[in-house]
C-alpha cells in the first residue's frame, strides 16, 4: 500500500506483512516505478479536479450568500 498526501513529497510504503519504507516522490525503489507512476497520476488529477471543485462551492456560495459592501 502507498500512503500519500496531496501536499507532501513524501510517500509510505507499507507491504503485506507490515513493513514500512518511507520514500520521496522523485527517490525510490525502481520496484515501486509501477505504483509510484499511478499514485503520482492520482494525485495530479485529484489536485486538478479538487481546485476546480473548490472553486464552484466557492462561486455558489458567494452567489447564495453574497458579501455586504460597506
Amino acid at each position: 500500500m502507498l500512503v500519500s498526501c496531496v501536499w507532501c513529497r513524501n510517500v509510505q510504503y507499507i507491504e503485506r506483512d507490515g513493513t514500512e519504507f518511507f520514500h520521496t516522490l522523485k527517490v525510490y525503489p525502481e520496484a515501486l516505478n509501477k505504483k509510484m507512476t499511478l499514485l503520482k497520476y492520482f494525485r495530479n488529477y485529484m489536485s486538478e479536479h479538487l481546485l476546480k471543485v473548490l472553486f464552484k462551492c466557492a462561486t455558489y456560495l458567494y452567489q447564495c450568500h453574497p458579501v455586504p459592501s460597506s
